[in-house]
Formats: C-alpha cells, structure tokens, sequence
C-alpha cells in the first residue's frame, strides 16, 4: 500500500473549451447527469451491485450478533467498506466514462491506493453533516450538497482531506439546487423499491433463502445509483466548470 501524502499532482486543465459557444458547452441539469449515472450504470450493473454489496456484509452478519460491542464494531467496518467501496466506484465510472470496461479487483485495487486520505476525508463530512442534520436537518441537507463529490476529488485529484472538501465546495457552488433534486431522486428510488419489496418478505409465508436474498440485491441498487451518481457529478462538474473531459483525466489512476 502506498503512503499517503500531501503532496500531489498540479492540475491541468482544458480551458479550450471554455471558450466555445454556450450551445456546444456540456451543461449541468438534473436529466442529464441522471441520464449519464443510467446509463453508467447500465454498462455494468452487476460490478456496481457487487461493489455496493461488499459494504452490506457486515450488516448481516449484525443482525446475528447480540452483543451491543460486537455490532458497533461491524457498524464502524461497514462504514469503512463503504468509503473504500465509493472510492473504488469513481475509478470504475471512470473507466466507463472512457469506452472502457473494469473488474471489481481492479477497481478495488485503485481504490485502495487512497484509501486513508478518503477514511479522514468522510469523517470530516461525516460529522460536518451529521451536526447539520442534528440543526433541523435543513443545514445537514445543505452540507451534504456542498460536499458530495469530496470522495472523488480525493482520488482522482489526490487532494488532500480539507483541500478535498474546499475543492468539493468550489465544483458544486451554484448546481446545489440540481444535485439536491439528484438525491431527492435517489432517495424515492429507494423508497418505491422498499415498499414493492417487503410485502414479499411480511406476507409471503416461508418465502426463502432464495427470495429474502432477491430482495436484499433489490435494496442494494439504489445504493449502487448513488455511488455512480456521486462519480458522474464530479466528472460532469470538471466537464461544465473547467471544460475537463474525463479523456483529459488518463493517468490520475497510474
């Protein structure tokens, strides 16, 4: 595993096509990031509901423990598997992104090598956004929209934690409002997939291993959505704001 550091590449970036027509430039609306994050998605739906699974393990494995210590510690792993997992997502939409496929190990592989700088990046959102949700849920609303392609700008900028968050601060200014419907979008996507589900496994008597493991997959790919989504913003902001198409991003992962 490679230390981290603080240290890292500068930045280049296309200005080239900030010059062109409005007409021509990419645009950050609602319907086309989720029509990238579709279509992402799509390329390779059982790589991103395998990578999303990975984080989801622990919990299952909790619902089997009593003991209060033994599930804040899978609590606290699950959380890691997560960071780690969105980490190895932005490398794989990359790839996507490109015309290019990739396998769950390599994309492991890469996200690993940030894995660190990403844990003390998310604890800071973390606990930015979880004091915010505490104010009246509105501000942690706010800070969630500001920060959520932090884990991203971490690994594909090796940025460190806070120039990763202010970076994060800086792409998404003035598309809050978009990404803030993006995750309203996810959060009914989940919320109409839990409620077609369930009955399956309330009220069909002795419904089986098989069954009860279809609805947990079910579950999962919103949670899949998400971490695509997350990666596709990041890289549609690069496109809008700095005219940075992910072609231009070919060695970050070297």
């Amino acid at each position: 595993m490679e230390e981290y550091s603080e240290s890292r590449p500068t930045a280049t970036y296309d200005y080239a096509n900030l010059l062109a027509p409005p007409s021509t430039r990419p645009d950050f609306t609602t319907g086309w990031v989720l029509s990238r994050t579709w279509k992402t998605f799509m390329n390779a739906p059982a790589l991103y509901i395998g990578l999303a699974l990975i984080p989801a393990i622990p919990s299952y494995f909790g619902s089997i423990v009593d003991e209060t210590v033994a599930e804040i510690a899978l609590s606290l792993v699950e959380s890691c598997f997560s960071l780690f997992i969105q980490a190895a997502v932005a490398y794989a939409v990359y790839r996507s992104m490109c015309g290019e496929s990739s396998t769950a190990g390599e994309s492991l592989a890469k996200g690993l090598k940030r894995f660190f700088p990403v844990l003390i990046a998310s604890i800071i959102v973390g606990g930015l956004t979880a004091v915010g949700y505490i104010l009246l849920v509105i501000p942690g609303l706010i800070l969630t929209c500001i920060f959520i392609v932090t884990i991203p700008v971490c690994v594909v900028e090796q940025s460190g934690p806070l120039d990763s968050l202010q970076r994060s601060s800086v792409l998404t200014k003035e598309y809050r409002w978009s990404i803030f419907f993006l995750l309203a979008f996810i959060v009914a996507v989940t919320t109409g997939l839990s409620l077609a589900v369930t009955p399956i496994v309330l009220f069909i008597p002795n419904s089986g291993l098989y069954t009860e493991l279809i609805v947990h997959i079910v579950l999962l790919i919103p949670i899949a959505l998400k971490s695509v989504m997350t990666a596709v913003i990041y890289y549609t902001l690069r496109e809008v704001k700095e005219g940075v198409s992910v072609e231009n991003l070919a060695n970050v992962f070297d």
